[in-house]
């Protein structure tokens, strides 16, 4: 045997494992759940499911004389005709045709990549290739049957077309390869694909194989072979070996170098050290094994990954449970790994879950790197005694029989994965566990505080499969996700998720009110903490900022973001400054104190500052507005935040307008009444009022305000109540966009005479001009206006709801406009999402956060890496689909109790 000399750790030649997905029997739908059905066992081969027999029994086809019958038994998928068509982009029409191998293929794909904590979406336009193996046409044997249903179908179903279409669907432009091997197709793809790495046609890369049995003709030809098992199990290496039993299934591995891979900070899985791929040649039979061959293999894998055989630990073989072909694979496997100082366990996941067939490398290839991360070797099912025509005596290999700790004492974990094909092409690699992971400066320690509150945002195929969704990671919570710590989760969910076409979001900092929640929707109860919204194939908003007049003021407002929020601090203190110039007092130390703040003069100045800090936190976390609004004084900080005015021509304007108003104060009132504003101001034409009260407030659709003498607003409003029509007073005592303030508009001229204003940077709407898509000159004639003139709010609302946009946010610290807001855009634009920023006594960044969520939930981007880019890779549930049934011909009206004899195994 001759001996290798170890490569140096990193090696460009070496491939890193970085993602993972499966679809296998025993409802086995991760990793993990692969994981819990070896390490407890069990075996996930029995009779076809209902969903199964029912399309055999619809099939006439599909019986047989019972003498004739092959076994029944087999690893199956439960649900083989469910797929989400309306997220993958692929028609009803097709859909239906299209081969569900290719369906399982994508669906696989899209949640090994989520696995690795590769949003799918994001790798359009990169050097990804897609390697799959898949052997078999049974959905399009079937499809013969059906003329109408086949037109077109070669198209969709060709083998080539399942790794075109994934390509095709995510934008991907790396290599892009089916192939049929037959059972050494996907770890022919592994070898393929890493070949690809190495040789820079691809970063990244796919590679795996699926299988799916619909049709008894394969079965049927196994079994006049003397391939299958009729005990129903595969007894790898067994003296009961009697052949195989079938199974179905998908697996997909994400391959990156992993130079690369380290270089990016993705968690590694395993390391694949090297791979081999050859042929039997001329043997005893086409099918027949050769160990020649097979030892040759294992020897060309080994050098090319510089690891002596006696270091590996595991060898998850072919192990079939062949008469023939067990003590064929044990003798090569003992001339080459069968010498060493510890033992290597001899294992097969095809006695947990049949022969995989296509899929079966890339299956043993997950089980192996499993192993690998945690240092145990699950049991081989189905053995009690070696094959006689095994000798095992001399050798180190062993079958594990239980959960066995890695038998390897010194070095890294090392694996090897056997998959030889029925026509000769066999597969061997060589697995080494993962890097110790870099290691992360330890956080510094923290004043004690309350709990940080964490957005974690739940995706789906649409909005219907939410409940799902909810309900899944509830479950993933309180089980295998029990231990993750939160931020760990909130991050995966946030920047290494697609977000999905059905979103949901949860804003808490307990893991118990998380579950909580998650499952109050499931089960269509509402919860405060939960948001949720739903985004088409590559939607992506930008809100419309409302900056509000007076009235959104209340004691503590800003205080908790100040304290948590840098770029809330750090735009108030800028503000402050200028403020403090301008009118002598801080408007930190009223946010700091909590106090209360009254009179407009100080009122006005404080609620400027605060709505341009949470512009900038807004920024801060990547929301950018489509447009702004202002609604009176709010028109200031909506020209600020647009660049219309600098924050210091800002500050001057809002400074000294609001000192002025101190001239009228006392003097008049204003009110909101629930008539149109040519009803309003016919009644005060006609009434008399109109010398001493004024529409001031266009507010929306049957929503007025009025301003003007005190007396006569109050009159008014006692007149409309009662004739039952909503009326209330609003606290202020200043009647602005009224008469009475005319004195004060030449002093305004002349103080604003030196602002410098620009042409602003965001879609300004004007609340002043007729129009309110003109283009304001915003100097101090048109601050004049915007005091003087009534605030033609509806009509700026109309206007951006004429310009498509759907989503809104008050830009204040408690929402006074969101019901004006709402009722403009009533008829204007289909659902609408109107969202305050702050609310009055409500934990602030709680309150933020769960906006955060319902902007994202309603297709804005938001840059989540402002609150998780420290934290780690979690293995929450990936993406939850909404599949629906797509099959070709009349659907079963009712599951069989028993398959049809000639069903396939």
């Amino acid at each position: 045997m001759s001996q290798h000399t170890p490569a140096p750790s990193r090696s460009p030649s070496r491939i890193a494992i970085v993602g993972m997905g499966c679809r296998l029997p025993g409802d086995t739908d991760s990793p993990a759940a692969l994981w819990r059905l070896l390490a407890d066992g069990r075996d996930a081969v029995g009779e076809p499911p209902a969903e199964r027999a029912a399309l055999w029994a619809a099939d006439p086809t599909t019986t047989a004389p019972p003498e004739s019958a092959p076994p029944v038994h087999g690893g199956y998928l439960r649900d083989v005709s469910g797929f989400d068509a309306d997220f993958f982009g692929v028609s009803g029409r097709e859909a239906d045709i299209l081969d569900p191998q290719h369906r399982l293929l994508l669906e696989v794909a899209w949640e090994a990549l989520e696995h690795a904590g590769m949003p799918p979406d994001r790798l359009g336009s990169t050097a990804t290739g897609v390697f799959a193996g898949l052997s078999y046409n049974d959905y399009m044997n079937r499809l013969d049957r059906h003329p109408r249903e086949l037109e077109g179908s070669a198209l969709a179903n060709g083998h080539c077309v399942a790794t075109g279409r994934i390509s095709y669907l995510l934008g991907l432009h790396g290599p892009s390869v089916a192939l049929d091997t037959a059972c050494s197709s996907s770890l022919v793809a592994v070898h393929l694909a890493a070949q690809a790495l190495r040789a820079g046609e691809c970063d990244l890369a796919l590679a795996g194989g699926v299988t799916l049995m619909f049709e008894p003709r394969i079965t049927r030809s196994f079994d006049r072979m003397g391939m299958l098992s009729h005990t129903g199990h595969c007894h790898a290496f067994d003296a009961a070996a009697d052949g195989f039993v079938r199974g179905e299934g998908c697996g997909i591995v994400v391959l990156k170098r992993l130079t690369d891979a380290m270089r990016d900070g993705d968690r590694i899985l395993a390391v694949l050290r090297g791979s081999a791929v050859n042929q039997d040649g001329h043997s005893d039979g086409l099918a027949a094994p050769s160990a020649t061959a097979q030892r040759a293999l294992y020897e060309e894998a080994l050098g090319r990954a510089g690891v002596d055989p006696g270091d590996v630990g595991m060898v998850e073989a072919h192990g079939t449970g062949t008469p023939v072909g067990d003590p064929v694979e044990f003798a090569s496997l003992a001339q080459v790994y069968g010498t060493g100082r510890d033992r290597c366990a001899l294992a097969s996941v095809k006695t947990n879950l049949g022969h995989l067939e296509p899929a079966a490398g890339v299956t043993g290839l997950i089980k192996a790197v499993l192993c690998l991360g945690r240092g145990l070797i699950p049991p081989n099912l189905h053995f009690t005694r070696w094959n006689p025509a095994i000798d095992a005596d001399g050798t180190r290999l062993f079958i594990p029989r239980e959960l066995t700790p890695w038998p390897v004492r010194t070095g890294p974990r090392l694996a090897a994965v056997s998959s030889f094909g029925f026509s000769g092409t066999n597969a061997h690699v060589v697995l080494e566990q993962p890097p110790a992971p870099a290691t992360r400066p330890a956080p510094r320690p923290r004043p004690a505080t309350r709990a940080v509150p964490q957005v974690f945002l739940v995706p789906a195929g649409s909005p219907a499969a939410l409940p799902s969704a909810a309900r899944r990671m509830a479950d993933w919570l309180e089980g295998d996700g029990a231990d993750t710590p939160l931020r760990d989760i909130a991050h995966t969910l946030a920047l290494r998720r697609a977000a999905g076409r059905g979103r949901l979001g949860v804003t808490t900092a307990s893991r118990t009110e998380l579950i909580g929640a998650l499952r109050a929707f499931a089960t269509g109860r509402a919860h405060p903490a939960v948001v949720t919204g739903a985004v088409g194939a590559e939607v992506s908003r930008r809100p419309v900022w409302v900056f509000s007049g007076q009235g959104s003021q209340w004691p503590g407002m800003g205080r908790r973001l100040l304290a948590s929020e840098p770029a809330f601090a750090e735009a108030l203190t800028e503000a402050d400054a200028l403020i403090a110039a301008e009118s002598g007092f801080s408007v930190l130390d009223i946010v700091r104190s909590g106090a209360a703040v009254t009179g407009c003069d100080r009122v006005q100045p404080v609620l400027f500052a605060l709505q341009t800090a949470l512009a900038a936190t807004w920024r801060a976390h990547g929301v950018r507005p489509a447009g702004v609004i202002g609604h009176s004084m709010g028109e200031v900080a909506a020209a600020v935040v647009a660049g219309a005015l600098s924050l210091a021509d800002g500050a001057k304007v809002i400074c000294r307008r609001s000192a002025l108003l101190t001239r009228v104060a006392g003097n008049g009132a204003m009110a909101t009444v629930g008539l149109g504003a040519d009803e309003v101001q016919a009644e005060l034409d006609t009434g008399g009022a109109a010398a001493a009260v004024t529409v001031a407030v266009m507010a929306a659709p049957g929503s007025t305000v009025v301003a003007g003498d005190t007396a006569h607003v109050e009159r008014l409003v006692a007149g409309w109540r009662a004739r039952s029509v909503p009326a209330a007073l609003i606290a202020v005592d200043v009647a602005s966009h009224s008469p009475q303030v005319d004195p004060l508009l030449a002093d305004l001229r002349t103080a604003l005479a030196d602002l410098t204003p620009r042409r602003p940077d965001v879609p300004f709407y004007t609340t002043v001009l007729d129009d309110p898509h003109t283009a304001p000159a915003f100097d101090a004639d048109y601050w004049c206006a915007n005091l003087r003139h009534p605030v033609r709010f509806s009509a700026a609302i109309a206007a951006a709801a004429a310009d498509r946009h759907l989503v809104y946010v008050e830009i204040s610290p408690h929402p006074v406009i969101t019901h004006p807001v709402q009722r403009g855009l009533a008829g204007l634009v289909e659902d609408p999402v109107v969202l305050p920023t702050l609310r009055r006594d409500e934990d602030e960044r709680a309150t933020f956060r769960t906006h955060l969520a319902a902007l994202h939930c309603a297709g804005v981007p938001v840059d989540w890496s402002v609150l998780y880019a420290d934290a780690a890779l979690a293995d929450v549930p990936p993406i939850t689909f909404d599949r629906t049934r797509h099959w070709a011909g009349a659907p079963p009206s009712a599951p069989s109790a028993d398959p049809p004899g000639a069903a396939p195994a």
